[in-house]
């Protein structure tokens, strides 16, 4: 669990980000994508669910980027518990073309669009700066 400088988290001109995703390696490469846009901002990291949970909750992101496939909590179960405890940040899923099979139970859940973790930076920026709170962002197959 990281949380990132109180600058980062006050700024009102950027999107607050929280990443949830276990695979250490993948969240770097999305911080990294991210620190080069003036729109978006990390505020804090997570590797499990439980963890997502306690930072979301203290540090109100507007946007959670997370993971379809945790240790502990499915993204489904997430957003859940995050929704049960009045959180309005939008959720995009992050996939692997092996976990489509759980996007059902994230859209229900409330997932404002997901990307493929390959997807390009660009695209990563756009699904997190699109729309507002129960917007679709793009992503779900035709």
């Amino acid at each position: 669990m990281v949380a990132i400088s109180e600058r980062a988290i006050s700024s009102p001109l950027v999107h607050r980000v929280l990443l949830v995703d276990d695979d250490v390696v993948a969240r770097a490469g999305v911080r990294l994508f991210l620190q080069f846009s003036k729109q978006v901002r990390v505020i804090g990291e997570a590797d499990t669910g439980e963890e997502a949970v306690l930072l979301a909750l203290a540090l109100s992101p507007d946007v959670i980027l997370l993971d379809l496939v945790l240790p502990d909590l499915t993204a489904g179960d997430v957003i859940r518990r995050l929704r049960s405890n009045g959180s309005a940040a939008r959720f995009v899923a992050l996939v692997n073309y092996s976990d489509e099979k759980l996007l059902p139970d994230a859209i229900r859940a409330g997932i404002a669009g997901y990307l493929l973790k390959d997807a390009p930076p660009k695209e990563l920026i756009r699904a997190i700066v699109c729309g507002h709170p129960g917007e679709f962002c793009g992503g779900f197959p035709h």
